[in-house]
């Protein structure tokens, strides 16, 4: 079947025209490939609570995850991952806290105001490129001390004493089992 070069009918569209615009339609609505982030959860949290370095859109898998405490990577080695055998590798800047998981995350547990600040994520791909992500998260003085009367099914009061020495508090809630809303609370002297 050939393309004629007569004069198109009423209804008859040019296939070169469709053709042209079928490819830049699939061009333009190709997905892009998501780069690789990491991501602090939650970014501020209370003092006692977990924090994890979450990895996100990793296409393959490197070779090596290093973590580091700051943007440089100096002697603040937190821990390293080696893919292959699986093995974990703790540096000098590893408090104990800290778990390194083989999707790269690295999860803090019981925080401190010590760690808030900037983390860097450091890995080298199986093609031996090298590819560098920080992250930072904020670790808040713990305002506000609860006492939890429960009984032994855990579904007890829990009593809250606030430390109001400034104008703002900041409230991290771990989990809600039984509420369902989590309600604004004036405290009186």
């Amino acid at each position: 079947m050939e393309l004629s070069s007569a004069p198109l009918h009423k209804g008859q569209l040019p296939w070169r025209g469709v053709l042209l615009a079928a490819s830049l339609l699939i061009y333009w609505s190709s997905p892009t490939t998501a780069q690789v982030s990491v991501e602090a959860v939650p970014p501020h949290v209370a003092e006692g609570a977990n924090v994890l370095l979450l990895v996100h859109n990793l296409q393959e898998t490197p070779q090596v995850f290093y973590w580091y405490k700051g943007e440089n990577q100096d002697s603040n080695e937190i821990a390293r991952f080696i893919t292959s055998p699986g093995e974990i590798t703790t540096g000098p800047a590893y408090s104990g806290r800290e778990t390194i998981y083989p999707n790269g995350s690295l999860l803090f547990q019981n925080v401190i105001q010590n760690d808030t600040g900037a983390y860097t994520l450091h890995m080298i791909m199986e093609n031996f490129d090298r590819k560098t992500l920080s992250v930072q998260f904020h670790v808040h003085r713990s305002l506000i001390h609860v006492n939890q009367h429960q009984t032994p099914d855990k579904s007890g009061p829990a009593e809250a004493q606030p430390d109001m020495n400034g104008s703002q508090i900041l409230i991290c809630v771990q989990s809600l089992t039984d509420c369902q809303v989590l309600r604004e609370a004036q405290w009186e002297d």
